[in-house]
């Protein structure tokens, strides 16, 4: 009996890997205010930055993120309470990444850049692969987030922009929730969105990422 839900795992394993081997491009939602300009980095993620124009920042206004989407992509309808939270981890997460280096603003002005984000899909992990820590720890089955987000100088021109899908944490076998895996998303996309800042300024990254509350 163990052997052959062994083999069933090995088998849903396979098909999923097979049938996500190939990632699509790049996704337009329309949030952002341009595309143009975006480059290719990794499968589906692309980005662009004007590392002048980031030069010249002495803070960074976080405005209030998006949830452009209410269902996953199976149909499944996203709770109110758990949209709620999704928005909150952003802003929760982009304060513990930004951390002391960068100063949050508490309003647009000169020399501030007004931060945009929005979560465009979230996935929910597949919850059969993810009863087994093989499959987990694969990467196979896991859910997550795509977001997109862009920094506007005090004039609104658009001088850093980020489309990066993420998935979930391998590592992390405790799922609390369908949206656990959405949450690691945007931890590890703040977290990533800090060293590109960092890069773009000519600053060394931060010496560790951030941990969720």
């Amino acid at each position: 009996m163990q052997r052959s839900h062994s083999t069933l795992v090995i088998l849903i394993l396979g098909a999923c890997l097979g049938g996500c081997a190939g990632r699509p491009g790049q996704t337009q939602a329309g949030f952002l205010s341009s595309y143009d300009g975006l480059k290719r980095i990794s499968d589906a993620e692309y980005a662009r930055a004007d590392r002048d124009a980031l030069s010249l920042l002495t803070g960074i206004y976080l405005e209030e993120a998006c949830l452009l989407v209410d269902k996953t992509p199976d149909g499944t309808q996203i709770p109110e309470r758990d949209a709620a939270l999704i928005k909150d981890h952003i802003r929760i997460s982009l304060a513990k990444s930004l951390g002391t280096e960068y100063v949050v603003a508490d309003a647009p002005g000169p020399n501030i850049g007004r931060l945009r984000v929005a979560v465009t899909e979230v996935k929910k992990p597949a919850t059969l692969l993810n009863l087994h820590p093989v499959s987990k720890m694969t990467g196979a089955g896991l859910g997550g987030a795509t977001i997109e987000s862009e920094i506007l100088d005090s004039e609104g021109r658009q001088i850093a922009a980020l489309v990066e899908p993420r998935k979930g944490d391998q590592f992390e076998l405790d799922t609390l929730s369908d949206y656990d895996d959405a949450m690691d998303a945007i931890e590890a996309w703040a977290a990533s969105l800090r060293k590109r800042l960092d890069a773009a300024r000519g600053l060394s990254a931060p010496s560790k990422g951030i941990a969720r509350d």
